[in-house]
């Protein structure tokens, strides 16, 4: 007789989230509170990117803790310990770029947020986190823990060698698809170090989709990728036709 999966495990691959992207700060995204239909009143706080991992680390929906644990943002808040960025805030005038508010602000999640929005689980440390983009995820992690505590051990998964299957997210109860407007937040001239920077190239190369997810045809058109390859010479602002559809999914 084959032994059904624990409920751990069901949980840990049934939490892929739909179609994220980029991990930057979102100075926009605020620990207001939760979505309709959530599980608790009162704002949704950040828990910190180390809790993502207990749901996001299986490889069948994507792995998206290990795409950011291995992209530039998961160190950003160590960089500003490094002697590249003492040499750029002197020449802007900071003593400690680690503990400047200039500096900070793009390289720690929510940095400048009420203490009351962060979980005890919260590492500042931890640079720009999942919820940089996506948004706090208290509620959105309670809400999937008490969906498959509500559920089978096994129900969407079968027997321990059966694929696992997409578990839709309602709408509202995280940020799902990450908006221009939020990379530009910080990837602009105001920084020290900023290089030309096109949305749309940066994008795909930290994209960390769930593959379990369905997409249709249109679905898939709208997730643009850099057409102009290493040529490319949007800064900001991409021109038009440098967002293509891929030509894979």
């Amino acid at each position: 007789m084959k032994k059904p999966r624990t409920r751990l495990v069901s949980m840990s691959i049934s939490l892929g989230l739909t179609a994220l992207l980029g991990l930057w700060l979102q100075p926009g995204v605020s620990g207001a509170s939760g979505p309709i239909g959530s599980v608790h009143a009162g704002p949704n706080k950040y828990i910190g990117a180390k809790k993502c991992e207990n749901c996001h680390n299986a490889d069948a929906s994507g792995n998206q803790w290990a795409a950011w644990a291995h992209a530039k943002h998961s160190t950003a808040y160590e960089t500003l310990l490094g002697e590249d960025a003492k040499r750029l805030a002197a020449e802007a005038g900071v003593s400690d770029p680690s503990k400047s508010e200039t500096c900070l602000r793009c390289h720690v999640t929510a940095y400048g947020k009420p203490k009351e929005l962060f979980k005890k689980s919260f590492d500042p440390k931890a640079g720009v986190g999942c919820e940089s983009c996506h948004g706090p995820g208290n509620d959105h992690a309670r809400a999937r823990f008490r969906a498959a505590n509500a559920a089978s051990d096994d129900e969407g998964f079968g027997d321990e060698e059966e694929e696992a299957t997409y578990t839709e997210i309602p709408d509202g109860e995280i940020v799902a698809s990450v908006e221009r407007e939020t990379c530009l937040g910080c990837h602009n001239h105001d920084s020290p170090s900023y290089k030309p920077f096109c949305f749309y190239k940066f994008r795909s190369e930290i994209m960390h989709l769930n593959p379990l997810k369905p997409r249709t045809a249109e679905e898939r058109a709208k997730i643009l990728v850099c057409g102009c390859g290493d040529a490319c010479t949007c800064d900001g602002e991409c021109v038009d036709g440098c967002g293509v559809a891929p030509k894979e999914q």
